[in-house]
């Protein structure tokens, strides 16, 4: 005969004590913790040694760039299609509003031709394009005293005007960064169109210390474009805002200068091919 169901009772038996659900609760609170802060010590860690690698490495690149120096007669740039290998140049630009492209090699390559820069997710970095190439990087003092690393960049032509990127970089709240940056545009009518320009490594001024020239050829002529760092202009008329507002418009001018004969540079070094 079967057991009535209702006759049956369960037993669920007896709920641990306190102490002994606290003695493995807390161990395994304890325990997710201690993984936690292991994660977020780790994650500081990794973040702080990043940064401390790349201002140990920015140093020695500033240290670096402040006299870095190649021959004059170094070929740093060229538009001239002599220049070209075979099949044309790999690299050509064009500016807005224009149709005209210009094929153009720049022969950099050093690890000083780079300039501090920032990545996506907003860290400092040390970085330069693939064809990146610095005409002119060296420390430059204005008139004034003010003193920073002064960074030359490959042009372009936009019609007439051949326009020089440049960059001015120094030390902000313990890194080297761009402090201020431009183009300068010099007007090179009679003396070189597109296609034409050789450029090549810029000198710094061993008597003045705010000036450099970078030499160039073009139509069969030498040239140099020189330049000067200085300060900029100011409107007020107290002495230490005025000399704020001329250290932040701060800037580099440049102008042309053609040799009175026709010349060319007895040993133009550069790659034997395009990068």
């Amino acid at each position: 005969m079967a057991e009535d169901p209702a006759r049956i009772t369960l037993s669920y038996g007896r709920r641990a004590p306190a102490w002994r659900r606290r003695r493995v609760i807390v161990p395994a609170v304890i325990g997710v913790a201690v993984i936690v802060a292991g994660w977020m010590t780790s994650s500081r860690v990794a973040a702080w040694y990043e940064l401390w690698s790349y201002r140990h490495e920015a140093a020695r690149w500033y240290a670096a760039a402040c006299n870095f120096s190649e021959p004059p007669t170094k070929l740093k740039y060229t538009e001239n299609p002599a220049d070209a290998p075979r099949g044309g140049f790999v690299h050509s630009y064009s500016v807005s509003g224009s149709n005209v492209t210009t094929g153009a090699a720049s022969y950099g390559g050093s690890t000083v031709e780079r300039l501090p820069l920032f990545t996506g997710d907003g860290k400092p970095i040390l970085a330069a394009a693939p064809d990146q190439a610095m005409l002119f990087v060296h420390l430059r003092t204005s008139a004034h005293g003010l003193t920073r690393l002064i960074a030359v960049e490959r042009p372009i032509f936009d019609g007439k005007i051949l326009r020089f990127p440049f960059n001015e970089i120094g030390l902000l709240k313990g890194d080297y960064r761009i402090l201020r940056g431009g183009t300068v545009t010099i007007d090179m009518s009679g003396i070189a169109a597109p296609g034409e320009i050789r450029i090549f490594a810029g000198q710094p001024d061993p008597k003045d210390a705010s000036r450099f020239s970078i030499p160039f050829e073009a139509r069969g002529r030498r040239g140099y474009f020189d330049g000067v760092f200085t300060v900029g202009s100011h409107s007020s008329p107290d002495p230490a805002s005025a000399k704020v507002e001329e250290e932040i418009n701060s800037v580099v001018e440049m102008t042309v200068r053609m040799e009175a004969t026709s010349t060319r540079p007895a040993a133009a070094t550069a790659p034997a091919s395009m990068p």
